[in-house]
């Protein structure tokens, strides 16, 4: 299985989970999405493209990995209503631009609102 496809089989996963908790299409959600790049352009353009894409909360942060290897972590935060539908739309559109840059998409998350669990 590839990148995109192990993404929107997670993307099923986790939109079954949100669902549980009480989110639905109607639910204000944001959505944190990260990414890591090995080389500080690629982590700028990759911010660049969450920015033009709506994205708030853009950053980038240098990690170092055993003494000397160095990355860079990359998120952001889009606030929105939520489907399946968008969730794997997000995921395409992602892995692409992680693809583009040679970097590496690593998923998104969100906390969940305030609602009573569904039944």
């Amino acid at each position: 299985m590839g990148k995109l496809e192990d993404e929107l089989a997670k993307d099923k996963s986790l939109w079954r989970r949100w669902r549980v908790e009480g989110v639905t299409e109607t639910t204000a959600l944001a959505v944190d999405v990260f990414f890591y790049a090995t080389n500080k352009y690629s982590a700028e353009q990759i911010a660049d493209g969450l920015r033009k894409w709506g994205l708030s909360k853009v950053k980038i942060r240098s990690t170092r990995t055993l003494l000397v290897l160095r990355g860079w972590d990359i998120s952001g935060v889009e606030l929105g209503t939520w489907s399946l539908e968008k969730l794997q739309d997000r995921s395409r559109r992602y892995v692409r631009l992680a693809e583009i840059w040679s970097a590496a998409y690593e998923g998104c998350g969100a906390e969940m609102p305030e609602h009573e669990p569904a039944a």
